[in-house]
Parts: structure tokens; C-alpha cells; sequence
């Protein structure tokens, strides 16, 4: 030992000597000239020397009554724990002397967090050591919980009322009572399956979330194969992605021994086109093995790395569903869409998107090779069974009677179709046959068909019928095709059966004859939503709209609940004020008209909102009441009747009981219109649902009534009422395109019922019992 470090150490000795007389300045003032003097050693790597030291002079300041001593102390024993922390005799020493300290500054809370540290120590030690090393920390506990029960009774004795003690009293014990409990934990099985399957509907990955929460959650998500349905492959660790998923979901991997009888719980495969190459063969070839059970392919890829990124999967999926191909690089060609992933003959394919390609439906030869590369292997029985067709940004040729031999068009391939949508697509028909000599064929079971932008179709329905068919686009159809007329679509032999049971017609963007069209229109009774945007109709179509006051004459589409008709600013807002006030029930339209009397006998010279329409001006467009003495406007019957000056009793509406009930709008979009004054918005505001008025940028989603500004959302009367009852549309992420209304109202309550009796199956997934609660689940759930 050196001769300055022999010094430290008696001094050391002597400051030690004056602590236990409880001469606590005079030993911090000794054990600064020793801290100074073992620094000066050359032997500076003495740690148990400077450890005691400092630690000797952090407890003699921490007993001043200087709180600026105290707090050095503080700092001190803070500095020892970094400094001396990983030694494993001194380790729980420091700790226990911050802790020490942070009693002495009335931090009881901190301070047990301290001492847990230190106990997790305690575990190095050897045994005796340990022994004693337990006593001295469970004396300083004892010490804990005495300053915590005197601040408490400090915090108490501040409170002035006997209420405010008992509200602190009461807190204190729901605080004691609530650090007891570990919720998480008291959930159920059959709880947690339920939150993780609701979970998974928004993101695929959410069993993985939630088996990051504690081990009893982590061990349920990963053994129930139910939640590993959906494999997304991305950017990323794409092949360790696709271990893990395969083996949660209980599949057998390539890499045992032995191969795994398990059924596999994987329906769904997303490839994106951020997927790396070498990642993407070995996530297939995990894959492979499991094709046989998945029902849906989405695929986001170059076309021409589609049979490579496909090697070892071919004829693979014997159960497809759902397939989904899209192009990453846009415009490339694709000659071979399915890439041998259906076998020849293979007709269990329900839903085919196609998007961003360029596609010959023809067979055609490659590189001067013989063998014919077609766009599918086997379009006859692969198409037979589809119930689903989107077609979107396709440049397609068909040549007619070389692949599906004696079929003339796509659609005739496929007999039980449901859905169809072409949108921004160019079919290129090569020796196709004149609309006079093509031959007639019926799709009964198609709903919805939409030919958005496309071209090259010609009149469809003179050859096609569809008498079941409920939903009609033809949004820009004669923009793309001038010599065509959308009117004459309408009165095409193949909708004459379907037009009493079509409940929407999308139109807008069309150049249409008006006279043409309403007369049209009378064929169609059942109609609820009616788009015609940028179509250029006048106030004579708004007016022939209102629905006529006699009983025994319902009007034109008198089921019409939405109507979209964006950018026409000279139609005035008084016809759309009447078109609203007369399609109201009658009791309702009675009393707006009483009210309106009652206001005008008050104040008979001032025009208001429900008065008379006034005149047009030549200068400018009427688009509100002017005069103090309106005249009534040129329009039809029905508009003149819901607009007449003072309703007699001779003119009222007759009574509900002696009409059908009709519905009322609920849907009405004028955007780039007229201006909405403000006394007609808040009346709109109260009859409609729905009011859009807004001059910024068409959107076209708003303009046709779907996704976020869907027309026909689960929607009923009750939805907007109150102000704390605003329900809205959200985002349906488990399947494309979809929304669905998120209610708050009263029917929310109704679908907050208790699952008796429910059942878990080995997937996963949760069966529900007889009871009337798990009746009234299956019913709201659609189950």
C-alpha cells in the first residue's frame, strides 16, 4: 500500500470513528481531505477504498438539516450506483444508500423502487451474505412504508373538510386496491379471442401486438391457429415472416424431418411488390406446402416476374377463391395472368381483379415458339365460376372464337356472375361479329354492373340480359364513346326486365337527350339512387322530380332516397328546395306548410324561406327570394302544387293512411350548384341527412355516392339524432372498398349484448350458444 493511500485509509479510519459519535459535519469535512487524498494515489484502481469513502460521506450529509447537503448526498450515492453498479458485492450497497437518502428527502415512492433494484442483487451474493444483506434492506422497507403513512397523514392533515378526506380516503383505498389487481390477466379466454379476432379485422397483424402485452397473451395468441389466417410479404424479413406465420398457424415446414398431419389455418396470402426477390423464392417454397388451403391470392408484381416468383406453386391451389393481380410496372404486358396456379379444369375461382395490365385474351405464340401462351390456362373453366370481375386500367384484346370456341364475349364465360366493374379499360375486339348477328345470352344472377371510361364494348345490353340486375353504372359513357347515347343503353332489350327492380343509376359525366331521359326513367319505380352530374339538365328535370300531391299519382321514381347532381349552377335553389319539401311524408310537409302560414300572417310582406318562389330575373339566375311580392315561376304541376302561395284545405295532401308511404331524400349532392343561403341549409340540415355543397375539387367518390359518402350506408332515422348521437362511416379494412357505419345511437346499444354460452373451437374462433343473448349477437353480427 502507498504511502498516500495508507493516509486515505486512516483518515477514512478516523472520519468513520467521528459518523458513529453522530458528528456527522465534522466527518464530511474529514472525508472530503481523505476522497482528496485516495484520488492522488497512484494506485487509483482501489475501488473498495473510494467506494467507502464516498459512500461514508453521502450518508454523513444526508443527516444536515441543509436540504442543499442533502441533495449533494443525493447526487453523491446517484454518482456510486454508475460508477460501482455492475460490481457484485457493492451493487446492492449503493443502491440501499440511494434509497437511504431518498427516505430522508421524503420520496417514499421513488425510494421503493430503489430497493426492488437492490433485491435483484441479492441473487449473486452467497448465502450468508445474502442472510444479512435481506435483514438490512427489510429495515429500510419498515422505514418506506412509516414515511409513506406520515406523508400521507401530511397530505390529510392539509385537507380542510371531512368530505374532501373521505374523497381522499376513498381514492387512496381504489389506488391500493387497483395496484393489487393485474386486469390484463382477469380477462377470459374467450374474451381475448374475441378482442384479437375484432383486432384482426382492422390490421393482420394484430396477434402479433397483442402478444407483446405480457406471456399469458403471447402463449394464447400463438397457440390459436384461428388468428394466423392472413400472411402479408412485404419489405422486410419476408421469408423469417413467413416461418413464423406458417408456424403459428400450425403448418409443417420444409425443415422437419417429418411432415405434420395438422390442418393449416391459412387462408390468405398478400404479396406486395416491395417483397425482395431471394426472400420471395424461399417464402413461396414455405408456401407450397400449404397452398392447398388458401382461398385468397393477392398479388402486386412486375408481369413478367410472375411465373418467376411463382416457381414450385404451380397447380398448387386446388381451393382459390379469391384471386387479385396487379401490375407493379403499369403498362407492361402480361401474357400469362394465373402463371399455372390453377390446374386445367379447375372451376372453384369466385373472384377475379385485374388491375394495370396489358392482356391478350387471344392465344398467341412467344419467341417463335409453337406452344401457345395464353392468359390462363384454361379461361372456359377457370371464368365458370366466377361471382366477382374487376376490371380496372386494362388494355385487353379479344379475339373472338379462338380461346372460348363458339363464345363471342368475356362475360358469356361466366354464367353465375354477380358483380361487374370495367373501369378506364380498352377492349379490343379482333373478328368480332356485328351487334345484328351476335348471338343473345342471360346472366340471371347479375346485381351490379359498372362500365366506367371503358370503350370498345359498344351497346352491351342488346345482347346481354340481365333481368336481376339492381345497380347501374354507366358513369362517362358517352364521353368515351360519343356516338353512343346512355339513354339508349337504358332502353336496350337486355334491362327491359330489370328495370322495375333497379334500385340505383349512375349516369353522371354523360352528354344525354332530357326529354329522352325522363321518359325513361318512368320505367324505373324501384329506383333509390339517381346520379346525373355534369349531365347539363335544366329546372324542368329538378321540377319533374317533385312528387305530385294527389293520391292516386306517385310521381316519378317515387322510392328515389339520393340524388347526386354536381355542377349545374343555374338550376335556382328554390326547385331544390321544393324537390326536398315535396318527396317529406305528409304529416311532416302539413306542418311545414302550417307553420309557413301561421309566419306569413304575422309578417305578410315578408318573403321567407318557405314562400312563394319568386321570379327570375333575366340578368342573373334566381337563386333566393328577391321580392316582397313573388310570382309564381313557369314549372309543372308538381312543382306548382308543392310551391302555391297559401295551402287551403281543399289543396292539403290527403292523409297517410290513403297513400303507400314513400321514403324521403336522405342523400343530396349539389355541389359546384347554386350557393346554399344559410336559412335554407339548416332546413336542408334537418330533412336530410346528407348535404353536400361544397366548390373545391370534384370528387368523384362524393359525386357517385360510395366509400366515405356512401348513399346506401346501414343508416335509419335514429342515426342523427341528438348531438351526442353523430354516427358516421368507417373503413371496413378486411375486405376491399367496403365501409360500414360506426352507430353511437340507440341501435349501438342493441348490438352490446352478452354472448352466452360461447363456445372456442381449436382455431380459435368462437361459436355462440342458444341463449338470447347469443340469438340477438348472431343477428346484429349478420352470423
Amino acid at each position: 500500500m502507498s504511502s498516500s493511500q495508507s493516509q486515505a485509509f486512516n483518515i477514512y479510519r478516523d472520519a468513520k470513528s467521528l459518523y458513529e459519535q453522530r458528528r456527522y459535519e465534522e466527518a464530511a469535512e474529514v472525508l472530503n481531505r481523505a476522497s482528496v487524498c485516495a484520488r492522488s494515489s497512484k494506485r487509483r484502481d482501489d475501488k473498495a477504498l473510494l467506494w467507502r469513502i464516498d459512500d461514508l460521506r453521502a450518508a454523513s450529509l444526508s443527516w444536515s438539516g441543509d436540504q442543499s447537503k442533502k441533495e449533494t448526498a443525493y447526487e453523491i450515492a446517484k454518482s456510486n450506483c454508475d460508477k460501482y453498479g455492475k460490481e457484485v458485492n457493492i451493487a446492492w450497497k449503493v443502491l440501499y444508500r440511494r434509497a437511504d437518502i431518498l427516505v430522508r428527502l421524503i420520496q417514499p415512492n421513488t425510494a421503493a423502487n430503489v430497493l426492488n433494484m437492490a433485491r435483484s442483487h441479492l441473487s449473486a451474493l452467497p448465502e450468508p451474505a445474502r442472510q444479512d444483506a435481506e435483514k438490512v434492506l427489510n429495515s429500510l422497507s419498515d422505514r418506506i412504508t412509516r414515511a409513506r403513512r406520515e406523508a400521507q397523514q401530511r397530505r390529510l392533515a392539509h385537507i380542510a373538510t371531512a368530505e374532501e378526506r373521505d374523497a381522499e380516503l376513498e381514492r387512496q383505498r381504489l389506488a391500493a386496491l387497483k395496484s393489487k389487481k393485474n386486469y390484463i390477466q382477469m380477462l377470459p379466454r374467450d374474451v381475448l379471442l374475441l378482442v384479437a379476432q375484432m383486432g384482426l379485422r382492422e390490421s393482420p397483424g394484430f396477434g402479433v401486438k397483442m402478444g407483446l402485452v405480457c406471456k399469458e397473451w403471447r402463449d394464447l395468441v400463438h397457440n390459436t391457429p384461428g388468428l394466423w389466417t392472413e400472411l402479408r410479404l412485404g419489405k422486410g424479413s419476408a421469408l423469417s415472416k413467413a416461418e413464423f406465420w406458417l408456424k403459428r398457424a400450425r403448418l409443417p415446414l420444409r425443415s422437419e424431418p417429418t411432415r405434420s398431419t395438422a390442418k393449416s389455418s391459412l387462408r390468405s396470402v398478400h404479396i406486395r411488390e416491395t417483397i425482395d426477390e431471394g426472400q420471395l423464392h424461399g417464402a413461396v417454397g414455405l408456401i407450397a406446402e400449404t397452398a392447398s388451403s388458401v382461398r385468397s391470392l393477392l398479388m402486386h408484381r412486375h408481369p413478367r416476374t410472375y411465373p418467376d416468383s411463382l416457381t414450385g406453386v404451380c397447380h398448387a391451389f386446388s381451393n382459390l377463391e379469391y384471386l387479385s393481380l396487379s401490375n407493379a410496372g403499369r403498362d407492361a404486358p402480361c401474357h400469362r395472368l394465373d402463371g399455372n396456379l390453377l390446374h386445367n379444369g379447375y372451376t372453384g375461382l369466385r373472384r377475379l381483379e385485374l388491375s394495370h395490365m396489358s392482356i391478350d385474351f387471344s392465344a398467341r405464340s412467344l419467341g417463335g415458339e409453337a406452344s401457345e401462351v395464353k392468359w390462363t390456362s384454361d379461361p372456359t373453366a377457370h371464368l365458370s365460376g366466377i361471382r366477382y370481375l374487376s376490371i380496372k386500367h386494362v388494355d385487353a384484346v379479344e379475339k373472338m372464337n379462338a380461346v372460348w370456341q363458339p363464345k363471342e364475349d368475356l362475360l358469356e364465360l361466366m354464367p353465375d356472375v354477380e358483380y361487374v366493374t370495367l373501369s378506364d379499360t380498352n377492349l379490343h375486339q379482333i373478328n368480332a361479329p356485328d351487334q345484328e348477328k351476335r348471338n343473345d345470352f342471360e346472366l340471371p344472377h347479375l346485381r351490379f354492373y359498372a362500365e366506367a371510361c371503358t370503350t370498345g364494348l359498344d351497346l352491351r345490353f342488346k345482347h346481354m340480359f340481365a333481368p336481376n340486375l339492381q345497380h347501374l353504372c354507366l358513369y362517362a359513357y358517352s364521353h368515351m364513346l360519343p356516338h353512343l347515347d346512355v339513354v339508349h343503353q337504358l332502353q336496350a332489350p337486355g334491362l327491359a326486365l330489370a328495370k322495375a327492380n333497379l334500385q340505383s343509376l349512375d349516369i353522371g359525366r354523360n352528354k344525354i337527350d332530357q326529354a329522352e331521359l325522363l321518359v325513361a326513367l318512368r320505367d324505373l319505380p324501384a329506383l333509390r339512387f339517381l346520379n346525373v352530374s355534369l349531365c347539363g339538365i335544366d329546372t324542368n328535370f329538378v321540377q319533374a322530380l317533385c312528387r305530385p300531391e294527389t293520391a292516386d299519382d306517385p310521381g316519378l321514381l317515387p322510392n328515389l332516397t339520393a340524388l347526386s347532381m354536381i355542377g349545374h349552377p343555374d338550376i335556382p335553389l328554390a326547385a331544390i328546395r321544393d324537390l326536398v319539401r315535396s318527396r317529406l311524408p305528409p304529416l311532416v310537409r302539413m306542418a311545414e306548410e302550417a307553420r309557413m302560414k301561421s309566419k306569413l300572417q304575422k309578417t305578410p310582406k315578408r318573403s321567407t324561406l318557405f314562400g312563394p318562389t319568386p321570379a327570375a330575373k333575366k340578368s342573373k339566375p334566381a337563386l333566393a327570394p328577391t321580392s316582397s311580392t313573388p310570382t309564381l315561376p313557369s314549372s309543372s304541376p308538381a312543382a306548382r302544387a308543392s310551391s302555391s302561395h297559401l295551402p287551403s284545405d281543399s289543396t292539403h295532401a290527403p292523409p297517410s293512411s290513403f297513400r303507400p308511404k314513400l321514403p324521403s331524400i336522405t342523400w343530396l349532392n349539389i355541389d359546384h350548384c347554386a350557393v346554399l343561403e344559410e336559412g335554407l341549409r339548416l332546413w336542408l340540415n334537418k330533412h336530410v341527412r346528407f348535404v353536400s355543397n361544397v366548390f373545391g375539387m370534384v370528387d368523384e367518390d362524393r359525386m357517385r355516392g360510395l366509400k366515405g359518402f356512401a348513399w346506401d350506408g346501414d343508416w335509419d332515422e335514429d342515426c342523427g339524432a341528438g348531438s351526442e348521437n353523430k354516427c358516421q362511416l368507417r373503413r371496413d379494412k378486411s375486405q376491399p372498398n367496403a365501409w360500414y357505419v360506426h352507430h353511437v345511437c340507440d341501435r349501438r346499444k342493441a348490438e352490446v349484448v352478452v354472448m352466452d354460452e360461447a363456445v372456442t373451437q381449436s382455431d380459435g374462433s368462437l361459436i355462440l350458444g342458444d341463449g338470447p343473448g347469443a340469438s340477438k349477437a348472431r343477428e346484429v353480427a349478420g352470423w
